[in-house]
């Protein structure tokens, strides 16, 4: 999304608290001012925005690849394709969906899996394979975030912005309720999730679980 009258570009990546900061920065909800452009990943909306992207503030955030699968397994199960096979998250159908190894999750109501693959030539830095958040964050933004640090992170974005931080950040999407043993007491979710974002990890500073 963008917003001109903070001058920003937020890569939405979905589970992160987006759509909360979202209607932070523009009471008006993404889905009714222009629904194509809510979860654009930084190439799309550096071409998109080109007149802006060098001017504007970029920022994204990320979590944790764990407790991200498992609030797409509770919310956005049959639009992500995860799921539940023998007590485990499968990403199977997922897979199908936005690739594997090169995985470009995007937003299948208005773009294709070969419509992104075609903007690498374009990307500041290529797709990697066994990534889900560099594949979506190829350009260099001013700041990534963590959505474990959201309270700092929001104090950060109010401060650069020049904007009053709101008490509290409105929740629009409720968080997962989905049980966390699903992850930390299954070898083969962890295995999974392990391999899907195995250089998010290290990226962006996670630690990988091992399976037992």
């Amino acid at each position: 999304m963008i917003s001109h009258d903070h001058r920003c570009i937020f890569i939405h990546i979905p589970r992160t608290a987006g759509t909360s900061i979202e209607e932070w920065l523009n009471p008006t909800p993404q889905w009714i001012l222009a629904p194509e452009q809510k979860h654009l990943s930084s190439i799309q909306a550096k071409i998109l925005y080109k007149d802006y992207w060098d001017y504007y503030f970029k920022f994204s955030i990320v979590r944790n690849p764990y407790t991200r699968s498992v609030s797409l397994l509770s919310s956005f199960s049959s639009f992500y394709g995860v799921g539940l096979k023998n007590n485990s998250i499968y990403f199977g159908r997922y897979k199908k969906r936005f690739g594997s190894p090169i995985t470009l999750e995007h937003d299948l109501r208005y773009y294709n899996y070969g419509e992104l693959l075609g903007l690498e030539p374009q990307c500041s830095r290529p797709y990697t394979p066994n990534s889900v958040y560099n594949n979506i964050l190829t350009e260099e933004l001013d700041r990534i975030y963590k959505f474990e640090e959201l309270d700092s992170a929001i104090k950060d974005l109010a401060y650069v912005l020049g904007i009053k931080t709101p008490r509290p950040l409105p929740h629009r999407v409720p968080a997962s309720k989905a049980t966390d043993d699903l992850v930390f007491r299954n070898p083969r979710t962890i295995k999974r999730i392990n391999k899907l974002y195995a250089n998010d990890f290290v990226s962006f500073g996670y630690q990988k679980l091992q399976p037992v």
